[in-house]
């Protein structure tokens, strides 16, 4: 499986404690490219966009206390780049990114993950804020394409989609055949 994912070549992958455990115990060496989300930290990706990787809620003494060290920390980030989109990743879980999000509308996008209901964009916070969530079970694949951030910015901070955002889901059918072996694996 790893093999695959470095086939891809994917820019970066983001793994839960529990997740980074499961590879390494078994012996899996992870690709460079990959962290966990043990703490707040970001990376550039391509010199284009922001990734914040908010951290696990272990660690915090409070959901509040985690949220308010995210958005402080993002608008760090904001001073630094502002002509660059950051895209915050959590693996918070639906209910909580909602609690993030109804206290901290400044956020462009959040790539949620863990529990909780899938998505390809929502828009909130009068189209400021672009939220997407992955379905279960890895049956498909997220896929964000910002047209053009210079336009989000000029209209007032505001997406609009097939202008300056595309969000859609890529359905993972029947045609591709389930690895039992895999499945057995991750469970």
């Amino acid at each position: 499986m790893l093999l695959a994912y470095k086939v891809c070549n994917y820019d970066l992958g983001v793994l839960t404690a529990k997740e980074k455990k499961i590879f390494t115990v078994n012996g899996f060496k992870l690709p460079l490219t990959w962290i966990d989300t043990s703490k707040i930290q970001y990376k550039v990706i391509k010199q284009k966009l922001i990734l914040l990787i908010a951290p696990s809620l272990g660690g915090f003494l409070s959901f509040q206390n985690l949220a308010k060290s995210v958005s402080e920390y993002y608008n760090k980030l904001k001073v630094k780049f502002p002509h660059k989109p950051i895209i915050v990743i959590s693996p918070w879980g639906y209910s909580w990114e909602t609690n993030f999000l109804s206290k901290y509308p400044q956020i462009e996008l959040l790539l949620g993950s863990g529990p909780g209901p899938g998505f390809s964009g929502e828009l909130l916070h009068h189209k400021h804020t672009l939220w997407v969530r992955p379905f279960s079970l890895g049956k498909s694949v997220n896929f964000i394409s910002i047209l053009d951030y210079s336009s989000y910015l000029r209209q007032n901070r505001k997406w609009i989609f097939g202008k300056n955002i595309k969000a859609k889901i890529i359905s993972l059918n029947s045609s591709i055949q389930e690895d039992n072996h895999l499945k057995k694996f991750l469970k």
